[in-house]
Parts: structure tokens; C-alpha cells; sequence
């Protein structure tokens, strides 16, 4: 399998217009350091591809893919806006989400076709098994752990901290890639979203071999200081940047 990360900022992407942050002014200057709301498209078999969120036009990226189903973590539209667009394909696309809460995709789907999940539901994907993860969010959100036979990538987007079934389950797994949302910088403490340490702390405890943090907002540390800052806590974990792949066995 190969991980491509098509977004991997906060609902405002950085960087957010008109904002003069550190985190926006350093995207203003250094390409890789901008970023689109969070998704990812996991590759695999024959040109496969299975799309997690769509919170933008994703069309460019999944075209020239044979997409076999989306996921969506939840319904906040910076992660399932791209629906809007990606529901007009000539042929149907599976859609597994939680309950859809969005009254247009809900009545109209056109092409996608809604499958429902509920916490700990597996699906199988041609050769590729997903399960669905409750994660902590003010809305009812999935992560998934996705699994090959050889490899398994933990997707755990938009969660502070996680569910105790859910982390007791994805311990029992071996785990070798999770992306997991590192959206404020070290210290601060909201609702519904991880700081960085906090991010950490989820790979280290699921004992995952690489940890990946994405849906960074431009309240975190800008890019080149947070992969500073990750370095020197671990070689276990990297900041994730649109356009980053990652190939697994």
C-alpha cells in the first residue's frame, strides 16, 4: 500500500487569507508549507485507490486512479466538501461514513452509494479490510484502521485522544502507519482536536511504528519549527505535508 496525502491542514488550511500568523506568513513564502484541508488516498493493487475525506475538488487526484470507495471521517465540510463534485462520476462509488448529517448529499447522492457504518463495522474493499474506529469529537466520528494482508495504516483524523475500546483494539493490531490529528501545537487544550504531544502520545500508546500528524492548523507551530520540534521527541513519527507519500509492504 502507498499513502498519499492530498491535504493535511485544519479546516482553514494554511494559509488562512488575511491572516499575518507565523504559520501563515512562513506558507507564504515556502510551497511546502501550505496546506489543504485533510485527505488521503491510500493506493493499492493495480492502480487501486481508496479516497479518506474529500474535504476539497480532489477530482485531479482520484481521476487518474481506479477508485474503489471513499471514506469519510465525519460530516464537517472541510472533510467531505469534495463530494459535491466527486457525486457526478458516470459510475457508482461507495460511500461509507457514519449517519449522513448533510441534507444535499443525504437526498441527492447522485453516483455515490451510502453504506452506513457503526463503531467496529468491518468492510472488505477488493483485498483491503476497513474497520470503523469511534473517535472523541463533538460529532459522531470514525477513524479506520485500514488492512492488507501485509500492512495496516491506523487513520485517526479529527479525535482528542481516543475511546478506550477504540485504542484497547488498535493495540491488539500491529499497527505500522497511523495518521493522527496533531491540529494545536504543544500545551494547548481544546475539545475535539489533539495538541502535538498529545498526538505523540496515541502512537506511542496504539505502539504504532510511525507516526504521522496531520489536520495541522495555523495555530500550531509553523511547519519548519514542528518538524524540529517532532524530531527531537522521536524517530518514530514525522509532520505529514500535502503531496507526501509513504509506500508500506
Amino acid at each position: 500500500m502507498m499513502v498519499v496525502v492530498l491535504g493535511a491542514g485544519a479546516s482553514g488550511g494554511i494559509p488562512v487569507p488575511y491572516c499575518r500568523c507565523r504559520s501563515c506568513e512562513e506558507a507564504r513564502r515556502i510551497k511546502v508549507a501550505r496546506r489543504k484541508p485533510t485527505s488521503v488516498l491510500i493506493v493499492f493493487g493495480e492502480n487501486k485507490c481508496i479516497l479518506v475525506d474529500a474535504g476539497f475538488d480532489v477530482s485531479e487526484h482520484v481521476d487518474p486512479l481506479d477508485l474503489r470507495a471513499v471514506l469519510i471521517t465525519h460530516w464537517h465540510h472541510d472533510h467531505f466538501a469534495g463530494l459535491y463534485r466527486l457525486r457526478w462520476t458516470p459510475r457508482k462509488i461507495p460511500l461509507y461514513s457514519p449517519k449522513i448529517r448533510d441534507p444535499e448529499i443525504a437526498s441527492n447522492p447522485l453516483r455515490l452509494d451510502p453504506h452506513i457504518l457503526k463503531a467496529f463495522d468491518t468492510v472488505t474493499i477488493d483485498e483491503i479490510k476497513v474497520t470503523a474506529l469511534p473517535l472523541e469529537h463533538p460529532v459522531e466520528t470514525y477513524g479506520y484502521l485500514i488492512e492488507s494482508k501485509s500492512s495496516s495504516i491506523a487513520v485517526l483524523f479529527d479525535t482528542k485522544g481516543l475511546p478506550s475500546a477504540t485504542l484497547e483494539f488498535l493495540r491488539k493490531k500491529k499497527v505500522a502507519l497511523a495518521l493522527i490529528d496533531a491540529n494545536f501545537p504543544p500545551g494547548a487544550s481544546y475539545e475535539g482536536h489533539n495538541n502535538v504531544d498529545e498526538a505523540l502520545e496515541i502512537g506511542k500508546e496504539i505502539g504504532v511504528n510511525l507516526t504521522v500528524l496531520t489536520h495541522i492548523s495555523h495555530e500550531n507551530l509553523p511547519f519548519s519549527e514542528l518538524r524540529r520540534y517532532v524530531a527531537e521527541k522521536t524517530s518514530r513519527a514525522t509532520v505529514a505535508y500535502d503531496g507526501m507519500t509513504i509506500t508500506l509492504p
